[in-house]
């Protein structure tokens, strides 16, 4: 008897190159860390804690912050242990085995990992050449799906979705529509003024990005009560620790420092973009996240990708076939994307007048 399900065994593991480069620019991290002064204050409100006491079950305080922030009530608010745990969490909640589940294909791929490890039927729908999203595909698939999760700006193209096309699907949809703004402080769209008529929408975010967040991992969802009140249910209890709870709320009372942040980053990313787009058999897709995904024309991305390594420069590499001539950079400081900029053009101008490596 096989101990473990066919679904999971199916799986490829899960692999990010994560250390060996001194300019780390490939998992979309803000390049700041958390100011000194807030990380005194969360260090001193640590301290003040008891830690052989679990924490608070429910989090009120942060709950409160993140909905000041947000602008939205407290009730349609639930904290999870990043981002990861809240989309687990919708599917548990949702989601029967065989349960058809849409995403968009290039897209982030804890989605369809979540979704075959609970056994549902998975349906990719392509991005259309330009890395857009397919109006007519998304609403066609929308149609018998239990479930609907893309991000907008979507990841790891960039790439944002109408509102209108939004609402479009919800009003032909009876599923759950999961909408993942983890890049919301970046593209500053967003739909969540749709979650009061619409019961079936749901809104996820990550503090991982904006907010200097990936280490402590923590994520909140946005949508009707009822729903948030059923998805809580399928989360395991105590699954966001103190520590996490005090930074959370620190780093939302001070979001003037994230917005300082964030504006450096927008800029630096206009900057990037254009530096890229003069670059000879480049072509990068315009995009309203902190990352920038690039074509480099008849080579493959692996061929750059271990040159620009070689020089300790670490950007994103895809084994997806439509991405095998592609790389993905993070927005990083502006030292850190000079040095990415001024070893990428060694790299293409080395490549000029000799064949790269086959496109097929």
């Amino acid at each position: 008897m096989n101990l473990i399900k066919e679904s999971v065994l199916r799986l490829n593991e899960y692999k990010v190159a994560q250390k060996g480069a001194r300019i780390k620019l490939n998992q979309n991290e803000s390049p700041y860390g958390v100011p000194e002064e807030l990380r005194a204050q969360i260090i001193d409100r640590l301290n003040r804690q008891d830690w052989n006491r679990y924490p608070a079950l429910e989090p009120e305080a942060l709950i409160n912050s993140i909905g000041r922030y947000c602008q939205f009530p407290a009730p349609g608010i639930m904290a999870g242990n990043g981002s990861n745990e809240i989309i687990q969490a919708i599917m548990l909640a949702s989601c029967n085995t065989t349960d058809k589940v849409a995403v968009v294909t290039p897209g982030f791929s804890i989605y369809p990992r979540v979704g075959a490890t609970i056994g549902a039927n998975v349906i990719a729908v392509p991005l259309d050449r330009d890395f857009q999203f397919d109006a007519p595909a998304l609403i066609a698939a929308a149609l018998d799906a239990r479930l609907m999760i893309f991000a907008t700006p979507n990841n790891p193209t960039g790439t944002v979705i109408d509102a209108t096309l939004i609402e479009e699907i919800l009003s032909r949809f009876r599923g759950m529509l999961v909408v993942d703004e983890a890049y919301f402080e970046f593209s500053r769209i967003s739909v969540q003024n749709l979650i009061k008529k619409y019961p079936n929408l749901v809104i996820i975010r990550t503090m991982s990005k904006a907010f200097s967040m990936a280490g402590l991992r923590l994520g909140y969802m946005l949508g009707q009560p009822d729903i948030v009140k059923a998805v809580n249910l399928a989360r395991l209890p105590f699954s966001i620790d103190v520590f996490t709870q005090i930074a959370g709320e620190v780093l939302m009372e001070n979001v003037e420092s994230v917005a300082k942040h964030v504006d450096e980053i927008i800029s630096e990313r206009e900057r990037v973009f254009l530096e890229l787009d003069i670059i000879e058999g480049v072509n990068p897709i315009p995009s309203s996240a902190n990352f920038i995904l690039f074509e480099i024309e008849n080579c493959r991305g692996m061929e750059v990708y271990e040159e620009l390594l070689n020089a300790g420069i670490l950007v994103r590499v895809f084994n997806d076939h439509r991405l095998k001539n592609y790389l993905r950079v993070t927005i990083g400081t502006p030292g850190e994307n000079d040095s990415f900029l001024e070893r990428f053009k060694m790299v293409m101008s080395g490549k000029r007048g000799r064949k790269c490596e086959s496109r097929a």
